[in-house]
């Protein structure tokens, strides 16, 4: 528990016993709600976000193309019957001369190198897929982690909304007596019950932001969208962060997935380029026939066609321009996204350690300072010398510098999780 945490539930708990219920009340223990788990909700993710499933079915489907790229076209068998003098087939077998059947086999033989650079291409492809399925999962998780810290803000704010409502309604009750007695104005208590509106107000604007933090959570979850939560979100503290801007951008440069599926693009383009050129050889084509003439001696034939590219200045030598502009495309494409990726990076960067002072500065000076201020308002109150609404307002100033420290950590926690998705480094774990 920080030290916010600590001087905050130490002052609220003397002020409720200074104002304690009327005697023959009692209150029950409530029964603790559970607790939501992030972590459960990441492997959660993980097994059944569909846009995880997708780009791991699409890696998946690529793995199959090298091989079937990389290997000789299938051979074509044709069989042949001729029969003269009449179109019954096999009509005129071993009587007439011209009469004959017969057999043959043809093999397509690309030019040598050109089907292993096919499943080169084809073997980068489903490398890319595979790191862009990494990128995905790296997306979804650092989405379901920043809905979370957003539920959690929720939470801790209805929490604390409420503690505060209570508190005011404990108020309410000494301005009216005071005021029934004779010791006191109405204004204290018209004001108070004005701050209790608001509150419910507030409270109910949080309730309807709760339902919509767990709508996105269920989508992120695949889960049906009316689908509820229980418990609430563990206390968060703030994550120890040691990294500089240097080593986040020298992990990114070698974890990125977001860069390796890049990379692989630049690599797959430069085997296409040496695949186009190759395209300037001449392919194949091995034919073996067998004829049975009854009436002749059988024959044989062995051929092989050669299909030459005749019209290489229209077909193949633009074939190699366009692979060629490919290829820089795919290494400007490559640094577009490492500017923009070092970009992101630095400006969540700069929002870690902003944040981090925040929270340093609320928890040790900002909260701390409101907090014996309130308390010395609740004394100077309780004595005659600090009239009610100062006292309100030092107390609502309080709880509202305890928000904005939750707001804070929420802040901190959200820009850790996108560092992780851009750098794939366990920052949050």
């Amino acid at each position: 528990m920080t030290p916010i945490h600590r001087q905050t539930i130490v002052f609220l708990l003397a002020l409720i016993c200074s104002i304690s219920p009327a005697r023959g009340q009692s209150s029950s223990p409530a029964a603790v709600p559970p607790v939501i788990q992030l972590d459960d909700l990441v492997q959660e993710a993980l097994k059944k976000n569909p846009s995880i499933r997708a780009s791991r079915a699409r890696w998946t489907a690529a793995t199959k193309r090298p091989s079937q790229v990389s290997t000789l076209p299938d051979p074509i068998v044709t069989f042949v019957e001729m029969s003269d003098g009449t179109p019954r087939p096999f009509g005129n077998l071993g009587k007439e001369s011209f009469s004959w059947y017969g057999i043959s086999a043809a093999q397509p033989i690309p030019f040598s190198g050109k089907l292993s650079l096919q499943g080169q291409y084809a073997s980068q492809d489903a490398a890319a897929l595979e790191q862009e399925a990494e990128t995905t999962a790296l997306q979804i998780v650092a989405q379901v982690k920043q809905a979370y810290y957003d539920l959690y803000l929720i939470d801790r704010s209805l929490d604390i909304i409420a503690k505060d409502k209570d508190l005011l309604e404990r108020f309410e009750q000494i301005a009216e007596t005071k005021y029934a007695v004779g010791q006191g104005h109405q204004e204290p208590v018209l004001r108070a019950q004005l701050e209790l509106s608001l509150l419910t107000e507030r409270l109910t604007v949080l309730e309807q932001q709760r339902g919509s933090a767990m709508a996105q959570l269920n989508r992120l979850l695949n889960r049906p969208p009316d689908t509820s939560l229980a418990g609430k979100t563990a206390p968060v503290s703030p994550a120890g962060f040691q990294y500089t801007l240097e080593d986040l951008l020298r992990e990114a440069k070698a974890r990125s997935p977001q860069l390796r599926a890049r990379q692989f693009m630049v690599d797959r383009e430069n085997v296409g380029l040496n695949l186009a050129r190759r395209a300037y050889y001449p392919d194949f084509t091995a034919m073996y026939t067998y004829l049975h003439r009854p009436t002749f001696t059988d024959m044989w034939e062995i051929k092989v066609d050669v299909q030459f590219p005749l019209y290489f200045w229209r077909k193949q030598r633009l074939g190699v321009n366009e692979a060629a502009a490919t290829l820089e495309a795919a290494r400007q494409e490559y640094q577009t996204a490492a500017q923009e990726l070092f970009f992101n990076i630095k400006a969540e960067y700069l929002m870690v350690n902003a944040t981090k002072r925040l929270i340093d500065l609320s928890g040790t000076v900002v909260v701390p300072q409101a907090t014996l201020a309130t308390e010395s308002a609740l004394a100077g109150y309780q004595v005659g010398n600090v009239d009610f609404l100062t006292l309100l307002n030092d107390f609502t100033v309080l709880l509202n510098y305890e928000l904005r420290y939750h707001e804070q950590v929420v802040a901190y926690h959200k820009a850790l999780a996108r560092l992780e998705e851009l750098t794939a480094l366990p920052l949050l774990r």
